[in-house]
């Protein structure tokens, strides 16, 4: 079956995101962002601005309070479970944000991932430390 693609209204995004606050800063999107901690967590949508509407993503990032510089990113498709798809995607990045930590180096220590799985990543330095899954360990 093939998703339908949807038209996302701007008071339906403010609704699914309770404590974020719009930031008219961003240009051309919509911003919704919340800082936690280290780090932001930011909402990027073009609601009402492009005409083809089904051909954007809705996007949630994970950037450095700081800098700035993008950690963690997710695309989310419009189409009919994009509320859920959002939420679920929405508490990954709180849950990964709460992790973060600082590096000897002063950037911020991450969870990545890669080809061959999860790894920890430094936004400063070159320092990568795969992570161990805790049910492979005997």
């Amino acid at each position: 079956m093939i998703d339908r693609l949807v038209a996302i209204k701007l008071n339906d995004m403010r609704e699914e995101l309770p404590g974020f606050e719009w930031n008219p800063v961003v240009e051309k999107e919509f911003a919704f962002d919340k800082q936690i901690e280290l780090v932001v967590v930011r909402i990027l949508t073009t609601i009402p601005r492009l005409e083809n509407y089904g051909e954007e993503f809705i996007r949630v990032c994970m950037h450095d309070a700081i800098s700035m510089k993008l950690m963690v990113f997710f695309r989310i498709p419009r189409t009919d479970r994009w509320k859920t798809t959002l939420r679920e995607r929405i508490a990954q990045v709180m849950e990964e944000a709460l992790r973060v930590v600082r590096c000897e180096c002063g950037g911020l220590v991450y969870v990545q991932r890669g080809a061959y799985g999860r790894y920890e990543a430094c936004t400063k330095c070159n320092r990568r430390r795969s992570i161990i899954p805790t049910d492979t360990i005997p």
